[in-house]
């Protein structure tokens, strides 16, 4: 298996998640906050009582942590905390998110001044985390950049919330524009975990920026598969379709002419309804038979390939970047 995978005496990218969990707990558990408010940090976190299970979480926590190796030529260890710390951060979002599709999730049914705390908890230890290794690192310069780049993209994200969130469903989104929502989502994130890492390994600001490119391609793609993914499920459920949510695979159904096909049309019908009747494996053949499926895995294999390329520039500089793996998953 890939995760299982060494190369050398490096470790495998198993066990490199495997330290970003302990690196995170400890930052959890070092957190100089209420316990009771650390133990919702924690279980909010969690899935099924562990850390970093999901695709996009352990992903993401592993683009940091090989940017770091492949700027710097040495073991990712010294780049564990901002791993921590930009999960933090993630972990916010994922409130946000919760709170924004679904009112009736476990965050969604809390206490609105819980749920604030607890973002609000968790974007101040994203920061208290990497300036905590700011200070004990000998590369303050890199600790900083790295801080800024943290900073930047909390900015960022918080936008992408409002603008997300005050965005009108009924009007239309074209393919181009998904793309760009695709890109500032799971693409922004990709850049973040990729620059900070990076930063954290070299003052080659050129090549910081590099790796940046690679995680903003490999964030777009994890994007567009989620996008497929998430698309369609069973009847009353808050899938993208429910929501009407602006992605890829909505925008080209609703970019055929009506008449023209007859699940695009029955999927712009539905667009926006939590409560139809239609099931999860009807939704699935209809968008299959629209050619939404089809188009976003175009479109993602465009992007792997530009993803490659990127890789292979990175790996003249450090022939033993183990970032192509990452497209491999």
């Amino acid at each position: 298996m890939l995760l299982d995978q060494k190369t050398s005496n490096r470790s495998s990218l198993k066990e490199l998640l495997s330290d970003a969990r302990y690196a995170i707990e400890e930052a959890i558990s070092e957190a100089p906050l209420p316990a009771g408010l650390i133990e919702r940090i924690r279980r909010s976190m969690q899935r099924d009582g562990r850390l970093l299970t999901s695709e996009s979480s352990a992903g993401l926590a592993l683009l940091l942590l090989l940017s770091y190796e492949a700027a710097s030529g040495a073991e990712p260890a010294p780049a564990l905390p901002a791993a921590a710390s930009f999960q933090f951060l993630l972990s916010a979002g994922d409130i946000l998110d919760d709170l924004q599709d679904d009112p009736g999730t476990e965050v969604g049914r809390a206490a609105a001044s819980e749920a604030v705390a607890l973002v609000a908890a968790l974007q101040a230890l994203s920061h208290h985390t990497l300036n905590r290794m700011r200070v004990l690192s000998t590369t303050m310069e890199r600790g900083g950049m790295a801080a800024a780049r943290l900073s930047g993209f909390s900015l960022k994200a918080l936008g992408g919330q409002w603008s997300d969130a005050s965005h009108d469903r009924r009007s239309a989104v074209s393919i181009d524009e998904a793309l760009v929502i695709a890109r500032q989502k799971s693409g922004a994130l990709g850049r973040c975990a990729a620059e900070i890492g990076a930063a954290l390994g070299t003052a080659d600001q050129d090549f910081v920026r590099l790796h940046g490119d690679f995680g903003e391609v490999l964030g777009t793609i994890h994007q567009l598969m989620n996008d497929i993914a998430s698309v369609w499920s069973g009847p009353g459920d808050c899938s993208d379709l429910a929501t009407d949510s602006p992605t890829v695979p909505l925008a080209l159904v609703k970019s055929i002419a009506r008449g023209v096909n007859e699940s695009a049309d029955t999927l712009v019908n539905l667009a926006g309804n939590r409560h139809h009747s239609v099931s999860g494996l009807q939704l699935r053949q209809m968008f299959w038979r629209s050619g939404a499926v089809h188009y976003t895995w175009g479109l993602a294999a465009v992007l792997k390939l530009r993803a490659t390329q990127i890789a292979a520039r990175i790996e003249e500089v450090r022939p033993a970047s183990r970032l192509g793996a990452l497209l491999q998953a």
